[in-house]
């Protein structure tokens, strides 16, 4: 698997469990405060993960040119 493949793989996943975990805050299936609150946490992770990885993306094909 190439790197770019690889990125686009992680980034699928990424956005996979994001999804998963919008969806349990909009569906109304959280059951406490603490629940939320750890389901919060884990979606702001993920979205500085992606934005990281795209970043590094973007610097490595500036490299390219």
């Amino acid at each position: 698997m190439h790197s770019v493949e690889l990125v686009q793989f992680i980034l699928k996943i990424i956005r996979e469990r994001a999804s998963e975990l919008s969806d349990q805050i909009t569906t109304g299936s959280v059951e406490d405060w603490n629940i939320y609150q750890n389901i919060v946490g884990q979606l702001q992770s993920l979205g500085f993960v992606e934005s990281e990885i795209q970043s590094l993306m973007n610097r490595l094909d500036g490299e390219d040119d």
